[in-house]
């Protein structure tokens, strides 16, 4: 397993570098003028922008500009912001544990919910509830999370004050503000139903064929056989064989739940890695690339590693899948 573990990772630290460069050559050739967020004169003339752009080390061929990014990115060091000069890693430290915050609590929603509903229509195959519920990815799948967000905002807060509307609270009790458990679940809980609800129809479908499937297998019929009951051959030999395939279905959708956070973001006004790439990209004079790319770094290391995670804990699971050379996958 730790061979394994080891291999995964450096593949995938390979691909994150991949994805570095390519994002590196690509924002960096974007035709601009940095050098107008640090000079100070009304008018700058193009003396005053070279050496603004000397003094930000944009003057230089790009692959000097890459490695020299690189090697900071080893360091811990994602560079400066344009406009503010702000450390990088500064805005990312404070915007990352909103955007996680969003996205783990909206996956232990999604995951519980679907293992519920999946469970209970495939108890109740070609009924009335489970054809209502069949019917539901196509609702899920034409919703965007942004209208589920204003929905949700305006129903629930906006008119039943049941939740804040907007803001984020800290999770650890704090000197002052807003802060504390309860602040932080209140404030997160509607975008944690927005964020389930974006996904949650197709898992139930997947759960439900997943169950439908388990339960034909030989040793679930011997289990029935030997007097199981059917609630304990659903939760000791039915639960076990969709816990590997959720976990690899919510890996592979590790990308499209980032997405929809940084929309469950600007609904809700909380200040995650979206809207620091939001505002990134609305200066007026002109893109805060170093932010942007990043925020990209963060995402695309994110999703590398729960993919990655993913890997070793389904393998872990599902004892049929096999450790050596070669590996077999759930998909």
């Amino acid at each position: 397993m730790a061979a394994y573990a080891v291999r995964r990772m450096a593949g995938g630290f390979l691909l994150l570098l991949v994805l570095t460069l390519v994002t590196y050559v690509v924002f960096f050739t974007i035709p601009q003028d940095p050098g107008r967020f640090i000079v100070t004169v009304p008018h700058p003339t193009t003396a005053d922008l070279t050496a603004a752009d000397h003094k930000l080390g944009i003057d230089q061929p790009v692959y000097v500009q890459y490695g020299k990014y690189v090697w900071r990115l080893v360091h811990g060091d994602l560079g400066r912001s344009y406009a503010t000069q702000e450390p990088v890693f500064s805005i990312v430290r404070y915007s990352l544990p909103v955007t996680a915050s969003i996205v783990l609590g909206g996956v232990v929603l999604l995951a519980l919910t679907s293992l519920v509903l999946g469970v209970y229509c495939a108890s109740r195959a070609h009924t009335t509830v489970d054809r209502i519920v069949a019917t539901l990815p196509l609702v899920g799948i034409a919703l965007h999370p942004l209208a589920v967000g204003l929905l949700l905002r305006w129903a629930v807060a906006k008119h039943l004050h049941l939740a804040p509307a907007d803001g984020y609270c800290e999770l650890m009790p704090g000197g002052g503000g807003c802060s504390g458990p309860m602040g932080w679940a209140s404030h997160l809980a509607l975008p944690w139903i927005t964020f389930a609800l974006f996904l949650l129809p197709l898992y139930v479908r997947m759960v439900r064929a997943r169950v439908l499937e388990t339960l034909d297998e030989g040793h679930v019929v011997v289990a029935r056989a030997k007097g199981a009951s059917e609630r304990g051959v659903v939760w000791s030999h039915v639960l076990p064989l969709v816990y590997p395939t959720l976990v690899a279905m919510l890996a592979m959708d590790a990308g499209a739940a980032l997405i929809a956070a940084i929309y469950i973001e600007i609904v809700f006004g909380l200040p995650g890695l979206g809207s620091a790439a939001v505002q990134a990209q609305v200066g007026i004079v002109g893109l805060d690339l170093p932010v942007i790319l990043g925020v990209i770094t963060v995402v695309a290391a994110a999703v590398i590693v729960l993919n990655v995670v993913a890997d070793v804990v389904t393998v872990r699971l599902d004892p049929r899948l096999e450790l050596g050379r070669r590996r077999y996958t759930l998909w």
